[in-house]
């Protein structure tokens, strides 16, 4: 008895050595990158997600199913990037978007006039937790809710960036 009680400890702490490294870095490596015309680039982990200011919006799903998505309101890691915009905020927020793209490269874009909060009530997600749970791994880590969309084409599963970009010759500061 004595010997397979050591076997056990043995195992664990061999699974322990082995495993929760791992597992850190998984937390500590980057889940979002922030890029583009911003002034403070970032590469976001799911622990500084998880640090971040939090929102739970109640959304349908593509299936009608009602859940509710817990995680970071877009517009607030877009502003901690800092997006180069000049004071005339309304004609440069009109003329910039955001590029989000998933692991696979598939990729919507909102115009940041969708996102600010200066122009729209509208909470856009970048959910990691759906009814109190993580996402499922063909959905996650992180997936894009946007609330009141008829069509789910801009809810975006394994959201890997975000790029901010101007358009036209107009709209750079």
């Amino acid at each position: 008895m004595k010997q397979v009680l050591q076997t056990l400890i043995s195992v664990a702490a061999l699974w322990a050595v082995c495993l929760l490294p791992s597992l850190a870095a998984q937390t500590n490596e980057a889940a979002l990158i922030v890029r583009g015309e911003v002034d403070q680039p970032l590469s976001l982990s799911l622990a500084d997600l998880r640090a971040m200011p939090r929102i739970k919006v109640q959304a349908r799903e593509k299936n009608g199913d009602e859940a509710s998505f817990e995680g970071v309101a877009l517009s607030d890691i877009l502003k901690r990037s800092k997006p180069r915009l000049t004071e005339k905020c309304c004609g440069n927020a009109a003329n910039t978007c955001v590029i989000v793209r998933a692991a696979d490269n598939y990729r919507v874009v909102f115009s940041m006039g969708e996102i600010d909060p200066d122009f729209t009530d509208r909470k856009v997600l970048v959910a990691d937790r759906r009814d109190g749970k993580p996402l499922q791994e063909s959905q996650g880590p992180l997936r894009l809710i946007v609330p009141g969309e008829k069509v789910h084409s801009r809810w975006v599963r394994q959201v890997k960036s975000l790029e901010v970009v101007h358009i036209g010759t107009d709209a750079k500061p």
